[in-house]
């Protein structure tokens, strides 16, 4: 995934458009794009057009209430029986967070007879404390598949101006990625607030992709595009890709100067599987 677009989930007639312009994932949001008194409503519905409409081959992810909360249960049972959506929980900050979702998604996933273990996690990494955690939380359970930074928390808790110099927060992008690394699964970067600086929304995603991220959480239809320009392998990169799998075959261990070893043939793999498939999530 290179972008995955949040949608307020409650909503009709955005959920009926969510899917027409070009991300990979939605995020149905029942937790802050929510008004406290529309919760239940959102609940409802999110949990209706996932079963029944059809977003096609893009990804449908639920950001659930927070497990500090009395609504991410029933958020669960309203969305998981769909069958069709990963989850992602807010503000993680502790493997225990991760397992009493797990346990709960066990016994929706028995009561509606799913295959076990077929709900899938995103971890929303928000704090300072969840941030330090990164690499415990990447490896809590088989069903985590990708690491997400929130900024606006972790600013506000560390006095990091959020849209200050662009190399502010390349530590937490960094640690999110190694960790997510470590256990093979992916991890996206955090959202663009400034909805008319186009270009600072480049700057931000041609970074978090050169620090390693997967893909970019966005919160406009305008903002797709240009992150998935971003995080797309450009022409030069699958040339090369090709040239080095190539050259692989040979006697020859290098191109165009560059040692041509495992490492460089693995991301080669990675830089080709993900041109000709579509961009697709890290998976275990």
């Amino acid at each position: 995934m290179r972008s995955l677009l949040y949608c307020p989930g409650n909503t009709p007639s955005m959920l009926t458009q969510a899917g027409i312009y070009g991300s990979d994932a939605i995020v149905f949001d029942l937790e802050d794009a929510v008004a406290p008194e529309q919760k239940d409503e959102a609940r409802v519905l999110c949990g209706a057009y996932l079963a029944s409409f059809d977003y096609g081959d893009t990804s449908c992810i639920v950001r659930i209430n927070g497990l500090d909360t009395d609504l991410w249960l029933a958020d669960l049972s309203a969305v998981v029986p769909s069958a069709r959506v990963i989850v992602r929980i807010p503000k993680v900050e502790q493997p225990r967070q991760v397992e009493q979702v797990c346990e709960a998604l066990e016994r929706i996933e028995s009561e509606y007879a799913l295959p076990a273990g077929s709900t899938k996690l995103h971890l929303l990494l928000e704090t300072p404390q969840g941030i330090e955690q990164a690499f415990v939380l990447a490896g809590s359970s088989p069903r985590v598949t990708a690491l997400a930074f929130g900024a606006e928390d972790y600013c506000s808790a560390t006095g990091i101006r959020r849209y200050g110099e662009p190399f502010a927060l390349d530590y937490v992008r960094s640690r999110l990625v190694s960790a997510a690394g470590a256990y093979g699964i992916a991890c996206f970067d955090t959202v663009w607030g400034m909805l008319s600086d186009h270009e600072g929304l480049q700057r931000e995603a041609e970074r978090s992709r050169a620090l390693g991220c997967s893909g970019k959480s966005v919160i406009h239809p305008d903002q797709v595009a240009i992150v998935n320009a971003v995080f797309s392998a450009t022409i030069e990169e699958i040339d090369q890709a090709r040239r080095i799998l190539e050259r692989a075959d040979t006697a020859l261990s290098q191109l165009d100067g560059r040692m041509i070893d495992a490492p460089v043939l693995s991301q080669a793999r990675r830089i080709l599987a993900k041109a000709e498939n579509g961009s697709q999530e890290g998976k275990r």
